[in-house]
């Protein structure tokens, strides 16, 4: 492939790298037989590294969406022609509990691709635990190849740096990505290997992509539209690479190879293969983006573009500090949105950005091969960045920041190899940081993967970070409630009943529980607000009927049943819903037969 030419030698910080070529040479052929950059080395150290890393979260348990998507997922095991069919027609929730959401809209979600993962996973582990967690790591590996070798074409295309060291510096560049801490939550949580599973397909499509560019070979494209396809099917955020592809065709290969036709000609598959994605995704979601709503997050509702964007600075500096400071690291994060511009909410957070943009503008402007690396942290992010698509406890995770992290491990080797080469030290010094700054990472990211061993590690950690997370609370009251500890589940309820009453699961476990231990003068006012809050559930309608037969309302509590038979009359417990109502209305009736002989 051709390198910039113009750019690179008008550079008077360049020009220096440049000098130092008969230096580099020099020492490379001295120490030629003790090369340690051959690439498979390099592969092998590696896969070392992210087992190392990793090792410990072998032996975690299932936890959070894991239940849902694993450990109660009755779809796996199951590959007749109903099924698979429910997997390439409905969103990913819907299609793992159909019974639940029957023919509505679960989550605008469409990912049959991981849908299948799961399916194919559980044929070869079952529902081992380790099982699932050592698929997650070996997915993470062959990621961390696929990073390794983009980043060494990356360097070899924006710059003239000798391969020994081109290597060293990509190796770099993946083994950041592979062993940051924030890398945990996609690795160590067995449902988070969605975006590993995404990565893998986005990294083979641009690698093809750049095949194809280099050769003009139809069936390199042909196999980058088809594994760009297979990563939309797989996580949404993989529309991404419409962008990074758009960018590195105007900002990063030659100049003078430029064509704006032939540009043009080499994007329009990817703009196709998006707009067909979205033909797809909306024939059956019957929506092309759309909003999260979730019944826990009743106040998301009133939430406008205006938050969204008053957010923006705070969240992009959160991200910010989880990349530089990656200690503490939590499933959840009290960042929620900023509804006015304060100071520390909005104007320091903005002002930070922007120095941020200045000291991005300035490396791209002044150091050629750091574009890559900015192009990789910004425009996967950037799908993120729609708070809108998430419930407002979920617009920030370290999962979000997955790909972007080989971003952040290209652009920190390129500035390494840009010090190293202005000082003219020789590659030993630049190894020596790059193993340092590795171990420290390895050493975090194994330590972190502690808080995903189990629920109880997860949420209490997560409760120290986020202590008004209403998911937080209602987790930890499911604990509670296992371990028969009913007072700390009710208090648990409680706690996320006051940040908003309304919130769904709050409301309908206490509830129940309140029920179970008797208490049903707490528990009727609660199953009456659920059925104002969904008065299309059939099964809210019934749990008030319930109460209300208890509390010897009988008329109410007919009434309550007709409307939930009414609302679910093929649903599985129809038959025991109107036997129930018969004995309701016999019992009036009995009551309305005392009433009269009485008067």
């Amino acid at each position: 492939m051709a390198h910039l030419s113009d750019e690179t030698t008008s550079d008077p910080i360049d020009a220096a790298s440049h000098s130092t070529g008969v230096v580099e040479e020099a020492a490379l052929s001295q120490s030629a037989r003790y090369d340690f950059t051959s690439k498979p080395l390099v592969i092998a150290l590696l896969l070392l590294l992210v087992i190392g890393s990793f090792f410990t979260s072998l032996s975690g348990d299932f936890v959070y969406d894991d239940s849902r998507q694993i450990v109660d997922n009755k779809s796996l095991g199951h590959w007749d022609g109903e099924n698979l069919r429910r997997v390439l027609t409905r969103d990913v929730w819907a299609a793992v509990n159909p019974e639940l959401a029957r023919d509505r809209l679960d989550s605008v979600y469409y990912r049959p691709i991981f849908s299948l993962f799961l399916m194919s996973g559980y044929e070869i582990v079952g529902r081992r635990a380790p099982g699932w967690h050592l698929l997650a790591v070996l997915l993470h590996s062959l990621t961390v190849i696929a990073a390794f070798l983009i980043a060494e074409k990356s360097l070899q295309t924006t710059s003239r740096l000798s391969p020994k060291r081109r290597r060293l510096l990509a190796a770099f560049a993946a083994a950041v990505f592979a062993v940051h801490p924030v890398q945990v939550e996609s690795v160590a949580w067995v449902c988070g290997s969605v975006g590993p599973l995404s990565a893998i397909f986005l990294l083979a499509a641009f690698q093809f992509y750049v095949v194809y560019r280099e050769r003009d070979n139809p069936g390199s494209l042909i196999a980058s539209l088809l594994l760009f396809a297979l990563a939309l099917l797989t996580k949404e955020s993989a529309l991404a690479l419409l962008l990074i592809v758009s960018v590195y065709e105007f900002f990063v290969f030659p100049v003078f190879s430029r064509s704006y036709r032939k540009t043009a000609l080499r994007l329009a598959p990817y703009v196709l293969t998006a707009i067909g994605y979205f033909v797809l995704r909306y024939s059956v979601l019957k929506v092309l983006l759309g909003r999260s709503m979730n019944g826990n997050f009743p106040d998301d509702a009133s939430l406008t573009l205006q938050d969204n964007l008053r957010t923006l600075p705070l969240l992009i500096v959160s991200y910010a500090k989880l990349i530089v400071v990656p200690f503490n690291l939590s499933f959840e994060y009290d960042v929620g949105y900023v509804s006015s511009l304060g100071l520390t909410s909005f104007w320091l957070p903005l002002a930070i950005v922007g120095a941020i943009g200045i000291s991005l503008w300035h490396c791209w402007r002044k150091v050629p091969e750091s574009k890559a690396g900015i192009i990789w942290i910004v425009l996967p992010l950037l799908p993120h960045l729609s708070t809108r698509s998430f419930p407002s406890e979920e617009i920030i995770h370290d999962r979000y920041l997955y790909l972007s992290m080989f971003g952040v491990g290209l652009l920190a080797a390129t500035l390494i190899g840009r010090l190293v080469s202005s000082l003219r030290l020789p590659d030993r010094a630049l190894a020596t940081a790059a193993v340092g700054s590795v171990l420290v990472l390895g050493v975090i990211t194994a330590v972190q993967n502690r808080n995903w061993q189990n629920e109880d590690e997860l949420w209490n950690h997560s409760a120290r970070f986020a202590p008004n997370s209403r998911i937080v609370h209602i987790a930890l009251g499911l604990r509670a409630e296992r371990r028969q500890d009913f007072e700390v589940a009710l208090r648990e309820y409680n706690r996320a009943l006051a940040i908003n009453g309304d919130i769904i699961d709050a409301l309908n476990n206490s509830a129940l529980l309140y029920a179970r231990l008797g208490r049903w003068a707490e528990a009727t006012p609660r199953f009456e607000r659920i059925v104002s809050l969904t008065p299309d559930k059939a099964m809210a309608h019934f749990n008030l009927s319930f109460a209300y037969a208890v509390g010897r309302q009988l008329e109410a509590a007919a009434d309550e049943l007709r409307i939930a038979i009414k609302l679910d009359p093929d649903g599985p417990r129809v038959n025991e819903w109107r036997a129930r109502l018969d004995q309701l209305e016999k019992s009036i009736a009995a009551q309305g037969g005392i009433g009269s002989s009485a008067s």
